[in-house]
Parts: C-alpha cells; sequence; structure tokens
C-alpha cells in the first residue's frame, strides 16, 4: 500500500459546486471528503459507528453539540 501526498486547498479549489462532497482520501474505514458550504450551521446530530472531523480550510463555520455551539475559524 502506497500513500500519496493531497494538497487539502488545491482540492478545494478543484470545484466550485456548493454542498458536493469530494473524495481526496481513505483512513482506515473512513472516507476523507472536502465540501464547500455556504451560510450553514451544523445541528447536532450522532454517528453510532463512525466520528466526524472537520478542518477548516477557508472561512468559518459553527457546529453545534448537545450543551454549546463551537465556533471554527480558518486552521482549526
Amino acid at each position: 500500500m502506497s500513500a500519496e501526498k493531497i494538497n487539502l486547498q488545491a482540492s478545494a479549489n478543484s470545484f466550485s459546486e456548493l454542498f458536493k462532497y469530494l473524495k481526496v482520501g481513505q483512513l482506515n474505514d473512513h472516507m476523507l471528503n472536502i465540501i464547500r458550504a455556504k451560510d450553514r450551521t451544523l445541528d447536532f446530530h450522532t454517528h453510532e459507528e463512525s466520528d466526524e472531523m472537520f478542518y477548516i480550510i477557508e472561512g468559518k463555520m459553527q457546529i453545534e453539540f448537545k450543551d454549546k455551539i463551537v465556533d471554527l475559524n480558518q486552521g482549526d
């Protein structure tokens, strides 16, 4: 199995459609995706069999947890 380098900024710049997922890799059984979004707060929800990870390439967003809302900015 070989590893490949992925430039997340270049991948994000490769498409302009909002809310379209672009698969950029896989880690064990988890897909790694990039999505462009605008004016969106992710409402609280759960994943019984997996987790979610967010990395903000550009802009900002909010994630809602049971007890708080977390602001995420570029680089978070």
